[in-house]
C-alpha cells in the first residue's frame, strides 16, 4: 500500500514538543484528543452495616494526550527519513518534556511518549496518533511571574501571585549575597606560607611559628606554634594592623586547636601614638583540648595613628603545640542570615542553620527538598512545606537576625 503521506505546504496546526514546532519535522497535527480533567482517583472507605461508603478526598492521576498527526512527504523513503528523525526528536528515553498545544499557546504540560503510540500504523501508511503521558497532569504558564525581593529584613511581607485555578509549589531561592567585609588579617590561612605574622619568643622562651599542612580547619594548611619551653614564659605569634578608625569595631574571628585546655590566649592590644598599650579587646582562650573551636570578639582600637596587634600566646606551663587557621578581623559587621524561614498562612518553614556571605538556600516546595549550595540540609529543616493558593499569597521572612535575597518565578497551575 502507498503511504498517504500529506504533499502540500498546508499550513495545519502544529504543536511544539521539547522547544522544537512538529512542522520542522514535516508533521502536521490534525486533531488533539484532551480530556478536561486527568484521570482521578477517589478515596472511599466502607464501614460494616451502613450502605454506600464514606468519602474521604481524591487524588489526581496521570493525563493523557493523544495527538492524530500526518507526515508531509512524497514517497515512502522519504516517509522513513522523516520516521527517523521524529524517533530521535520524541524519543522517550530522554523523559518528560514541555508540550505545547495549539489551541493554548501560552500554557504548557510536561509529557513523555507512551508506549500505545501507533508506531506500526505511523511507519506503515504515514499517520496514525502519538499518545503522550503526562506524569504531572497539570498545565503552567510558558511565560511565568518572576519575582526579586532584596535586603529582606526579618517581619517583612512578600507578595507572590499564583495565576492558577490550582495550588502551585514553586523553587524558593534564599541568598545571602551581600558583599563581605574587607579582611584586614594578612594571611588568614597560612595557605602557602607564614607571611604577614611574627613569631616572638618573649622572656626565655622558646619555639617557632610553621606552616602545618597535617592539621587544619579548611584549606591546605593552618599556622603551628610550638612552644618548647616548660615554664611560665610565653613564646607567641601575631599580625598587625594600622590605618584604623579609632571606636570603630572590628570583628574578629579565628578557628584555634591545642593540646591542651586553653592553650592558646587571644586578644588585641594596641600601641598608640603616645606610647601607652592598652587592651583593645576581650580576652579569648582556646578551649577544649584536641578539637577545632571557634573565637568570636570586638576590636576597638583607640587611637587611629596607632598599631595594634594581635596576640596569639601559648602561656600553659608546659611543651606544647596550637594551631590557628581562618583568621578574620574585618572592616564591617558581616551580613549573616540567622536561622531564615518563610511563613504563609498556619505554616511555617525554617533552616536551623545560618547563611554567609554567597550562600544560597533553595527550597523545592514541589519536591520536599532543601539544599545549601548544592548539598542535602532537609535534615536541617523545621515546619511544612506550603503551597501558595491561586491568587494573592502573603509570605513573611523570618530570621533571627541578617538581610536576604529572595527569588522565585511563579507559574500557575491549571487542570
Amino acid at each position: 500500500a502507498k503511504p498517504a503521506c500529506s504533499r502540500g505546504a498546508n499550513l495545519m496546526s502544529e504543536f511544539i514538543y521539547d522547544g522544537i514546532r512538529s512542522r520542522e519535522k514535516k508533521i502536521l497535527l490534525q486533531k488533539v484528543h484532551d480530556s478536561i480533567l486527568p484521570g482521578i482517583q477517589s478515596r472511599t472507605t466502607e464501614l460494616p452495616g451502613r450502605c454506600g461508603v464514606i468519602y474521604q478526598g481524591y487524588r489526581l492521576g496521570v493525563r493523557e494526550i493523544k495527538i492524530d498527526i500526518a507526515f508531509i512527504c512524497s514517497n515512502r523513503k522519504e516517509l522513513r527519513m522523516r520516521i527517523f528523525e521524529a524517533a530521535a526528536w520524541l524519543d522517550p528515553g530522554k523523559g518528560p518534556r514541555q508540550l505545547i498545544l495549539p489551541d493554548i499557546p501560552d500554557k504548557a504540560v510536561n509529557a513523555v511518549l507512551s508506549g500505545t503510540t501507533e508506531f506500526e500504523r505511523i511507519a506503515y501508511v504515514g499517520m496514525g496518533t502519538l499518545t503522550f503521558l503526562c506524569p504531572d497532569p497539570f498545565f503552567y504558564a510558558i511565560d511565568g511571574q518572576h519575582y526579586l525581593f532584596s535586603d529582606i529584613e526579618r517581619g517583612q511581607e512578600l507578595i507572590l501571585n499564583n495565576p492558577g485555578t490550582y495550588p502551585e509549589t514553586p523553587v524558593i531561592i534564599l541568598r545571602n549575597n551581600d558583599q563581605s567585609p574587607e579582611n584586614l588579617c594578612p594571611n588568614p590561612g597560612f595557605e602557602v606560607d607564614t607571611s604577614g605574622w611574627v613569631f616572638q619568643a618573649t622572656g626565655a622562651s622558646s619555639g617557632s611559628l610553621t606552616r602545618d599542612t597535617t592539621e587544619k580547619f579548611a584549606g591546605a594548611a593552618s599556622g603551628r606554634l610550638q612552644k618548647n619551653n616548660t615554664t611560665s614564659d610565653i613564646p607567641r605569634c601575631y599580625f598587625t594592623i594600622t590605618g584604623y578608625q579609632a571606636g570603630h569595631e572590628y570583628s574578629f574571628r579565628a578557628r584555634v586547636k591545642s593540646q591542651v585546655n586553653n592553650g592558646l590566649t587571644v586578644y588585641a592590644e594596641e600601641e598608640t601614638t603616645k606610647w601607652q598599650y592598652p587592651q583593645v579587646s576581650e580576652t579569648m582562650l582556646s578551649g577544649t583540648a584536641g578539637s577545632w573551636n571557634e573565637l568570636t570578639g570586638k576590636v576597638i582600637p583607640t587611637d587611629s595613628g596607632g598599631t595594634v596587634y594581635l596576640f596569639f600566646e601559648a602561656r600553659e606551663v608546659q611543651s606544647y603545640s596550637s594551631w590557628i587557621d581562618e583568621v578574620e578581623l574585618l572592616t564591617d559587621e558581616p551580613n549573616v542570615v540567622i536561622t531564615p524561614g518563610l511563613h504563609l498562612g498556619d505554616k511555617t518553614l525554617i533552616y536551623n542553620g545560618n547563611l554567609y556571605t554567597d550562600d544560597e538556600l533553595v527550597l523545592d516546595l514541589n519536591r520536599w527538598t532543601a539544599k545549601l549550595n548544592g548539598n542535602n540540609v532537609l535534615s536541617d529543616i523545621e515546619g511544612d512545606f506550603f503551597e501558595l493558593s491561586p491568587g494573592d499569597n502573603s509570605l513573611v521572612f523570618l530570621a533571627e537576625g541578617g538581610k536576604a535575597e529572595i527569588e522565585t518565578t511563579v507559574y500557575g497551575r491549571w487542570l
